[in-house]
């Protein structure tokens, strides 16, 4: 009985993964000239990409600044935000992940080309579900109270290939 149950949980894997289909959504990074990103709190976007950003408001923690708590430096941005604030998905995708993640609040995270991801943290609460198709400008949740700093925003990081790299090179203000 066991082998047959471990045969058709198989077989149900298989035919699961057979029907996983990436998205289709080509991502070209933006040419971006050299320039210093000075770490000053709550400045203005002033990204250089071409995706809207998820939410307006200043940017509070910027990637690569060091965190007030220690440890890694910040890996995305923090933008200033009220509790409440609609948040939208900058680019089409598939949501990977909609959920509780510590330390992030409730996430959402969506696969907008094959190796890049966009991760909306800090939420109040999300507005999708795993597997879902999602549109550009889509709302993925709602801002939440707190965070590692103490105020009101919506956490947004990026990664390509499950790497860090800068959300102001791929949103723009």
């Amino acid at each position: 009985r066991r082998e047959q149950e471990a045969a058709r949980a198989q077989q149900v894997q298989r035919a699961a993964n057979a029907q996983k289909q990436l998205p289709t959504t080509v991502v070209h990074p933006p040419v971006i000239a050299a320039a210093p990103t000075p770490a000053l709190p709550a400045t203005p976007i002033v990204g250089h990409g071409s995706y809207p950003a998820p939410v307006s408001g200043p940017i509070s923690a910027r990637f690569g600044a060091p965190r007030v708590t220690g440890g890694l430096d910040w890996q995305g941005v923090t933008f200033q935000a009220a509790v409440g604030t609609q948040v939208r998905a900058i680019a089409p995708g598939m949501v990977l992940y909609a959920g509780p993640l510590r330390g992030y609040g409730q996430i959402v995270i969506v696969q907008i080309a094959r190796s890049l991801l966009a991760i909306y943290g800090h939420l109040g609460a999300t507005n999708v579900h795993v597997g879902e198709q999602v549109s550009a400008g889509r709302p993925v949740g709602r801002v939440g109270s707190g965070g590692e700093l103490g105020n009101d925003g919506l956490y947004f990081e990026m990664r390509n290939a499950g790497h860090p790299v800068n959300p102001l090179d791929y949103i723009h203000n």
